[in-house]
């Protein structure tokens, strides 16, 4: 699209007057009639024009793929992105604020791109919702972006109330004070299969007046059958030596990992006291089923004041070790 053109196809446009419908384009509107300030600043820059118009794609490729309750959530955000999004990138630069519209209209294209997420057993849809709050001494803070999965058109009673279980605890994250912070927070499915559903929940914070950011991990291996979380029995067979061979096989990954942090020079930092790495690794709490193999993330802090990022240990070499019931977790 190029702005000499009579007719731009703006989607903006579209979303405030309400026609989701059924258009397999987004109609047309006239720039000259332009009003906002959003408005006239996407008409006028070609590259914003063009990006209106992927998003237009994007938003109604989305719509076609999802189940009329992922139609409805993308559509109540996808409002709310509109009102609250473009117009917060104004700034009295211009070169700023085109920027701003720029990496906004990117992210969100993103976001309905991936709006769907395909396992061979499960389809899962991402739920957006963003929060702001009304603290006038941190202008710009206390804002919250909040992403989760659903599975898209559940099997049973079971995947509804796994469903359930994660709108709830995603949605208790809005509860928490937000004041002076800026939250990112991404629930992901990791791996899933008729039995077993793996998921991380990454929780970005920064805080008004500090110079970085920091993050919390959490994860979750949920049992949809009997609605319950992994516990090390489900997996591992206890009669086997199982522990010392997961302490083992991790230690080195766990040193590798050290190694790779230039502030601890000095080789005896590379070591990790066996009795706490065992505490943390054979922690169902820690665990993420990956579809290779098992992975174990270490929060922050965990191990003093060293970082450790998450690892993984192939299944083939797990596979002594695992129950009968956890050959079958772990089957398509």
């Amino acid at each position: 699209m190029v702005i000499q053109k009579r007719w731009g196809k703006l989607f903006l446009i579209i979303i405030l007057l309400g026609f989701f419908a059924t258009h397999a384009n987004a109609a047309s509107f006239d720039c000259k009639k332009a009003a906002s300030w959003v408005e006239k600043t996407v008409c006028s820059n070609p590259e914003l024009s063009n990006l209106d118009e992927e998003m237009a794609k994007a938003y109604h490729d989305a719509l076609a793929n999802l189940s009329l309750e992922g139609q409805k959530e993308t559509k109540q955000y996808q409002k709310q992105w509109i009102k609250e999004s473009p117009p917060g990138c104004k700034d009295d630069k211009q070169d700023i604020s085109i920027k701003c519209l720029k990496d906004s209209y990117k992210n969100r294209i993103k976001e309905l791109q991936h709006s769907l997420i395909k396992f061979p057993y499960h389809i899962f849809r991402n739920v957006k919702v963003r929060y702001q709050s009304n603290d006038k001494e941190c202008p710009g803070f206390g804002i919250t972006w909040l992403s989760y999965p659903q599975i898209e058109n559940p099997h049973n009673e079971n995947e509804k109330f796994w469903n359930s279980l994660i709108a709830q605890k995603a949605h208790n994250e809005l509860k928490i004070d937000t004041e002076c912070t800026i939250n990112d927070i991404k629930y992901t499915v990791d791996f899933s299969n008729k039995y077993i559903i793996s998921l991380t929940t990454e929780r970005s914070i920064t805080e008004y007046g500090a110079g970085r950011s920091f993050q919390v991990t959490k994860t979750l291996c949920w049992l949809i059958e009997v609605k319950r979380a992994l516990r090390t029995s489900d997996l591992f067979d206890d009669k086997t030596s199982w522990r010392k061979k997961l302490t083992v096989l991790a230690s080195p990954k766990v040193k590798e990992e050290l190694k790779k942090q230039i502030y601890y020079a000095d080789e005896k930092n590379y070591e990790t006291e066996p009795s706490r790495l065992m505490e943390i690794v054979t922690s169902a709490d820690h665990w993420l089923i990956m579809k290779d193999g098992l992975g174990i993330e270490f929060r922050q802090h965990e191990l003093g004041s060293r970082e450790i990022p998450y690892i993984e240990i192939d299944w083939k070499t797990l596979e002594p070790y695992l129950s009968k019931n956890g050959k079958l977790l772990l089957s398509d």
